[in-house]
């Protein structure tokens, strides 16, 4: 009897030791997949996310290049009427701000960094935004046009300066088109 319970008790220890290494095994082999899952999410959201980044830029970089060579936007600021920037300018916020909630921001600037006409409260204006919008100032000093992720005071979002430029090529003005950032999570999450 003693020989049939030590081969009982081996064999169970064996038993015992395979359910462990089995056991091991499949945590180790889930906790692989759970995190090869994790990786593939995080990779996929990070190209989802560049891609509507990239997207949104493209938007606010047509939107303010249509507007800064909008003739009628143009001769607003050589004339310094901001009624008349405001006229032209005005069906394009309607639609994209209040209509589609695509776009938050549309402000245009005086040389080096005034406040013109800035269409989220139209009646400020002529502040100096030099401290508050390097974006803006590196626009008039470089002549060209940027798009990047901005955080002011008002709202963090997708910014595209674009200059605007009168006789000769002069930059008489920017503008800056803002997409804000909750854009891209309405995108994302439309049924919030």
């Amino acid at each position: 009897m003693k020989i049939i319970t030590k081969v009982t008790l081996c064999i169970l220890s064996i038993i015992v030791l395979n359910i462990i290494v089995f056991n091991t095994i499949v945590t180790q082999s889930e906790d692989q997949i759970r995190m090869q899952i994790e990786q593939n999410f995080v990779a996929s959201s990070q190209k989802s996310f560049k891609n509507f980044d990239l997207m949104e830029k493209r938007i606010a970089r047509n939107v303010s290049s249509m507007l800064a060579r909008d003739k009628g936007v143009i001769q607003g600021f050589l004339d310094n009427d901001r009624l008349a920037i405001i006229d032209k300018t005005q069906d394009v916020w309607n639609e994209l701000s209040i209509n589609d909630n695509m776009i938050y921001e549309i402000h245009y600037f005086k040389p080096l960094g005034n406040s013109f006409v800035n269409f989220y409260n139209l009646s400020k204006y002529g502040q100096d935004i030099t401290a508050a919008r390097d974006d803006v100032v590196t626009t008039f000093r470089k002549k060209k046009a940027s798009e990047h992720f901005w955080i002011c005071r008002l709202f963090p979002g997708i910014r595209s300066t674009y200059p605007i430029k009168g006789k000769k090529g002069k930059t008489i003005g920017v503008i800056s088109v803002g997409i804000h950032f909750l854009r891209v999570v309405y995108l994302v999450c439309p049924y919030r």
